[in-house]
């Protein structure tokens, strides 16, 4: 701004004292320099924010498929690190929460929408995505197609008197049993169950189990029982010893899994291995890469529809044939585009 406005007055100082302009008008002129220079300097900065930067894009929630057939979409909530200088030797980040929805066919960009740190997704009902956000105490459902709400929370709990009031923003207190049956522990200290096609809710304490529940299937894979995971956990450190830091991804029977492992100690890359566990063969490994920094909640997501694995680590979104492991696309979640 300044070397523009020097050169500037360097021409006009010499038409000036030619008379062929006067000081008004050069005044003018610098200030519409400055104007104009600092909007365009803005823009580029807030545009290309990052750009040259080692951002880092990372899972900060587990994937909500939502839609059927070639319609499914995947609907993540992504935090970005933007790192933002080093003050008295600790480095400083900017974060930055956006829900993405990803059509699962071809790996385009559905809709983005701005989130914060304590906004959870519980899920997907009949009246669309359940959000709760702790700290602006507030609840709404989202259309799951275009990210934008459909219900706000003082029209849904005028179809339920006894939530008036009464509703905890605490992504605990929820559980979605399926698209129909929500229970909640609510600020009264009493277990609710809302049925969401008859419009009603029902209390009782025997809920409260039911609640409790939702952490012991958190961890479970596939649906499979508390034996045949163990089983399965057994039958991957048994056979395949010689692994490092082996992980079991997905498995709906005791025949096969998908595993996770590290070639190399401090690898930037994992492998993805589907292992027959009956013959005790590796089928096929694709390699993706994978940045463990120790403050993600969920550093790699694995979910199966069809015949495809959608496995999303390091920001990236990989769309994997099951059949042969074959990369179907990339999609980076940096950009929201295809890589």
């Amino acid at each position: 701004m300044i070397v523009s406005c020097l050169l500037f007055l360097r021409k006009r100082v010499k038409k000036i004292l030619k008379r062929e302009k006067n000081i008004k008008d050069t005044i003018w002129g610098v200030i519409s320099i400055l104007i104009s220079e600092f909007l365009i300097g803005s823009f580029v900065l807030i545009t290309f924010n990052g750009g040259l930067s080692n951002v880092r894009v990372e899972l900060e929630s587990p994937t909500i498929l939502v839609g059927e057939g070639n319609n499914m979409l995947a609907i993540n909530k992504m935090r970005m690190v933007l790192p933002n200088g080093v003050e008295h030797g600790i480095t400083t980040n900017i974060v930055k929460f956006t829900l993405v929805a990803v059509d699962l066919k071809d790996g385009s960009k559905c809709w983005t929408r701005l989130s914060g740190w304590q906004e959870y997704i519980i899920g997907e009902s009949t009246n669309g995505l359940l959000i709760v956000n702790n700290k602006k105490k507030v609840l709404n459902f989202i259309n799951p197609k275009s990210g934008k709400v459909d219900i706000t929370e003082k029209e849904w709990v005028e179809r339920f008197p006894e939530l008036k009031d009464n509703l905890s923003y605490n992504q605990n207190d929820y559980y979605l049993v399926s698209k129909d049956e929500l229970y909640i522990y609510a600020l009264d200290g009493k277990y609710y169950k809302v049925d969401m096609v008859n419009n009603s809710v029902t209390e009782s304490p025997d809920y409260k189990k039911i609640l409790s529940e939702r952490f012991s299937y958190s961890n479970n894979i596939s649906g499979l029982s508390s034996e045949d995971l163990q089983w399965v956990a057994e039958a991957c450190t048994t056979y395949y010893s010689d692994l490092l830091d082996v992980n079991i991804l997905w498995a709906e029977d005791r025949k096969t899994a998908l595993i996770s492992y590290h070639q190399k100690r401090n690898d930037d890359k994992i492998s993805v291995s589907l292992v027959s566990l009956n013959e005790h063969s590796i089928k096929w490994t694709t390699p993706i890469e994978y940045n463990f920094s120790g403050m993600m909640n969920n550093s790699i997501s694995i979910s199966k529809e069809d015949d495809w694995f959608y496995i999303i680590s390091n920001g990236n979104l990989y769309k994997l044939r099951q059949e042969n492991g074959n990369i179907e696309y990339v999609y980076q979640y940096h950009w929201n585009k295809l890589k």
